[in-house]
């Protein structure tokens, strides 16, 4: 069997390590197909033995299941290109949803790459049962895989499928307060990473409730029940499920934005250029570059393809001395692809942008400088320098605003500690003063017939023998 990947970025890269870690298949049987060749999957990948090509349908022939590890806006162009050439034999994977004969969608993470990933899988309208074994077994080997509903996997991909960045920015922070307390950063490091495994191998093989398990770490009035208040006051378990939700809302978003793509690579290749052709003093590389722009629309016609246009008098230089990038930016990129590091960038030139000066605060201080560059276009130098010194002022003023946030913050979480260390002592006077109710002393008696009756424990006891001892030094 032959596995084949279209994409060659951390899905892939992990997914192949996974497979050869778990000798499931040999890495000489699997090939991969990327437009970039520099990326450092890439040469992971070769490092591995992995056949890495640039066309995509040279991996769709040499493989018998093919897996779609590209971003969701691409698919359509995959499926544009590679759809006459997929067969019988075929089982396709995608990351995510696109509608497509003899699918399966599956969502998995990149703890496969340790053979300890989570994935699930839902079977598409055509494929049949032996395909989604075959599936399960290849996913089997790196980890946990399960079969869902397809309309869950939006809400796993919230959960496990970025769950492994939630898990490595909760170790970045143990490992900051271990720091903070004096431990050295490797050493920090690794034991919030071997708490974190351990919980998780308790949590699996014991099948108790996570809650059952938290309290069973919890000693009443100990530094663990003190250290989840905190937690608990910073909102600790609303941040998660908040993280969770709106994964899986993008993830939405983003299938959206897949399924609503309707224009063609060629359509969007045509349209680019005649941009490109409108702009005074440009034109297109000629003969070899045109054998270089058809060769890499044959590549990778799924992404949205930039092309180089050079000017008049670099016309004639060799197709060699400019570079190709095609651009796989997200919904909504912009830009043109660069050329040699002699040569300047080239831009689609823009109409005036919106009005900057009209921006209010909010808006001014959120978008990034990309997107703040974009509205000083049309604009004159000195309203340009206006609304930059404008967006500084309001930088600082939002610095100082979380500092001063910041600062309460701090504040109201020691004053809850120490909050709690009155009330815990103020519990203990209430303890023992109905310990004392509970058995009055008689000063008239004999030591031992009072200590006799008074204890009901050790710090009861302990207590009494002090009180009736100063009593007895006060009558002598």
């Amino acid at each position: 069997m032959s596995v084949g990947f279209i994409g060659a970025g951390q899905v892939a890269h992990a997914l192949v390590r996974g497979f050869t870690a778990a000798g499931v298949i040999a890495a000489h049987r699997i090939t991969a197909s990327s437009p970039d060749t520099d990326l450092p999957t890439v040469h992971g990948l070769r490092k591995m033995g992995v056949n890495v090509i640039t066309s995509n349908k040279e991996t769709v022939k040499n493989s018998d299941v093919l897996f779609l590890a590209v971003k969701p806006h691409i698919i359509p162009f995959v499926l544009d290109e590679i759809g006459p050439d997929i067969e019988e034999r075929h089982l396709i994977k995608l990351k995510v949803h696109h509608s497509s004969p003899k699918v399966m969608r599956c969502m998995t993470n990149t703890p496969v790459v340790v053979r300890e990933g989570a994935t699930v899988y839902a079977t598409g309208t055509h494929a049949e049962v032996e395909d989604g074994k075959l599936l399960e077994q290849l996913m089997a080997s790196v980890g946990y895989c399960t079969e869902v509903e397809e309309d869950v996997i939006d809400a796993v991909t919230g959960l496990s499928g970025s769950g492994p960045a939630y898990a490595f920015t909760a170790v970045d922070a143990l490992a900051d307060g271990g720091v903070k307390m004096g431990l050295p950063r490797r050493l920090a490091v690794r034991l919030g990473a071997q708490a974190l495994l351990g919980a998780a191998k308790m949590l699996l093989e014991s099948e108790q409730h996570p809650g059952q398990l938290k309290d069973n770490v919890c000693s009443p009035g100990g530094a663990t029940i003190h250290a989840l208040h905190v937690m608990e006051s910073g909102g600790f378990r609303s941040l998660l499920i908040n993280a969770v939700e709106v994964s899986c809302v993008r993830t939405k978003e983003l299938q959206f934005l897949a399924d609503q793509e309707k224009i063609s690579p060629a359509a969007i290749k045509k349209t680019t250029l005649d941009k490109v052709l409108q702009q005074p003093g440009y034109s297109l590389l000629h003969c070899a570059s045109r054998r270089l722009v058809n060769s890499c629309a044959s590549c990778c016609p799924n992404l949205l393809l930039h092309h180089l246009a050079v000017r008049r008098r670099k016309s004639r230089q060799r197709c060699s001395e400019s570079r190709t990038v095609c651009c796989a930016g997200g919904p909504g990129s912009r830009g043109m692809t660069t050329i040699n590091k002699g040569n300047k960038a080239l831009k689609v030139k823009r109409e005036p942008g919106e009005n900057g000066t009209s921006l209010t605060d909010d808006e001014l201080v959120t978008m990034s400088v990309r997107e703040l560059n974009q509205h000083l276009r049309g604009l004159t130098k000195e309203e340009i320098l206006q609304l930059k010194q404008r967006r500084q002022e309001l930088e600082k003023q939002k610095a100082l605003l979380q500092q001063e946030v910041d600062k309460l913050a701090t504040e109201n979480a020691s004053m809850k500690v120490e909050l709690d260390a009155l009330r815990s002592k103020y519990e203990a006077l209430q303890s023992f003063a109905r310990t004392v109710a509970r058995n009055p002393v008689t000063t008239r008696a004999p030591m031992a017939s009072v200590i006799g009756p008074l204890i009901p424990g050790k710090v009861a006891a302990t207590s009494v023998i002090t009180i009736v001892k100063s009593k007895t030094e006060a009558r002598s």
